[in-house]
């Protein structure tokens, strides 16, 4: 940074420093932010080193991926002491370079429930937000040094704080710190305490919210008011259909509508991972091999990229190569409950229980929100130990995350039915049927075969 303007110097007017905070604007709109951060540095030291110039070079250190001197020219005037967007920048850069501490340690008045009264606010940038981006910082600063309990709170902080701090319902959900009615509920205490929201900014939240909720329900739809309704043909929205349609085994369906979405938007993050399972499911081999191999081509550091490699090796059942690149996929992100998943299921099909049962374990803890986890745990009970009573724990778990769930009550049902208890097994078992009849046309014929067995069984024992 150039030095700063010494006092024998003829002040700039300020219609000069304008004009060059005009330039450094019109430069970070177009994202040429070299030549942005060039013209920063001089407008840094034309002003004087005001805060308001010097924050916005910060910035640009900060988005040129220069976090120690991001921090350097921030502490070293005491900014971040002062205003709570350098406080916050601060501990961004500290979380970037991985001194978790640290951060926690700029962002202590917050980590104790507190505000520090004598920040404020930076005149001349935009900071509405900025508690709510601090909670959510703090939130992936827990996560990452695995305090999930602080994480989840940090979390709905930032929601309370800002309702459209979307990441923060994308990180509840992504790593299913959430069941299905504790979702449900945040959504609409969100809404209850929330003042200053017009009708649409209610519409808008509660549609697009509610999209990617009670997703195992093949019961529910989900329709979009008058004044959104253009949304229902969202990328957004039609992934989370496609969710949905995988979820209740319409893979046919499902990869349609996914095929759709993908044509917009190649590569469009949220689809991603429902389109891995469905080429999994609809067992296309070659689809799945090309799209992983797009993944890790273009998003090498992502956890979905090594998991959809992982996924295309057990396709193939080359468990070794599957379980190598299911490693590093849990390696670049390690609440990534999928990945923790699959790797299970690579020990559960060549009967290695107690591998199996720890990966699921692990899966577990990292998605408490998800049935998923219990419910294998269940299923490797059962199948594998024979353990009828603590499968039935398990999976009753899971139906206390999941009640509607197709799978999750047909498989409560076999344990009932190993139990000899033949007529509370049958209420499960149609239940799960009339969950699965709607849509009857594009079942996968393999996929509910066994629950039709099942039911079949249970009437010849109940004759």
């Amino acid at each position: 940074m150039a030095a700063p303007r010494s006092d024998s110097m003829p002040k700039v007017s300020t219609e000069n420093l304008e004009y060059l905070r005009n330039i450094v604007k019109q430069y970070c709109e177009v994202q040429e932010l070299e030549s942005a951060l060039f013209w920063a540095d001089k407008l840094v030291c034309l002003s004087s080193e005001t805060p308001q110039d010097v924050y916005t070079y910060a910035l640009l250190l900060y988005q040129t991926k220069q976090y120690y001197n991001c921090t350097s020219i921030l502490e070293s005037k005491y900014l971040e002491k002062k205003y709570y967007v350098c406080q916050l920048l601060v501990a961004k850069c500290y979380f970037e370079i991985n001194e978790l501490e640290k951060a926690l340690n700029i962002l202590k008045p917050f980590d104790s429930g507190l505000e520090l009264k004598e920040l404020q606010d930076l005149p001349g940038v935009e900071q509405k937000n900025v508690k709510s981006l601090i909670y959510l910082l703090l939130a992936k600063i827990s996560e990452a040094l695995e305090d999930r309990k602080f994480a989840e709170e940090y979390y709905k902080q930032a929601l309370q704080h800002d309702v459209f701090c979307y990441e923060a319902l994308h990180w509840l959900q992504q790593h299913n710190y959430l069941t299905t009615s504790q979702e449900k509920n945040l959504t609409e205490d969100l809404l209850a305490h929330t003042k200053g929201l017009t009708s649409f900014g209610k519409d808008l939240i509660s549609y697009s919210y509610s999209l990617s909720m009670d997703k195992f329900n093949p019961e529910t739809e989900i329709a979009a008011p008058d004044s959104v309704k253009p949304l229902s043909e969202s990328l957004y929205a039609l992934s989370c259909k496609a969710e949905k349609l995988y979820y209740t085994c319409q893979y046919k369906s499902a990869f349609k509508l996914l095929s759709k979405i993908l044509r917009r938007e190649k590569l469009y993050k949220h689809a991603l991972a429902v389109f891995v399972s469905t080429l999994y499911e609809l067992r296309k081999v070659n689809a799945l091999f090309t799209l992983a191999n797009k993944l890790v081509e273009v998003y090498p550091k992502e956890a979905i990229s090594w998991y959809s490699i992982g996924v295309y090796y057990l396709l193939l059942n080359q468990i070794e190569k599957a379980r190598k690149f299911l490693t590093k996929s849990k390696s670049l992100d390690k609440s990534y409950a999928p990945a923790w998943i699959a790797y299970g299921h690579s020990f559960a099909e060549h009967s290695e229980h107690d591998q199996a049962m720890a990966a699921y374990n692990i899966a577990a803890r990292y998605a408490a929100g998800s049935h998923f986890p219990l419910l294998f745990m269940g299923m490797e009970q059962y199948s594998n130990d024979r353990n009828l009573q603590l499968a039935s724990k398990y999976i009753k778990q899971a139906m206390d995350c999941a009640p509607n769930d197709p799978s999750v009550l047909h498989e409560m049902g076999v344990v009932l039915y190993e139990m000899q208890d033949y007529e509370s097994a049958e209420k499960l078992f149609l239940e799960a049927l009339s969950k699965i009849e709607h849509s009857a046309e594009d079942i996968s014929v393999d996929s509910w075969e066994p629950l039709f067995s099942n039911l079949g069984h249970v009437y010849r024992r109940l004759k």
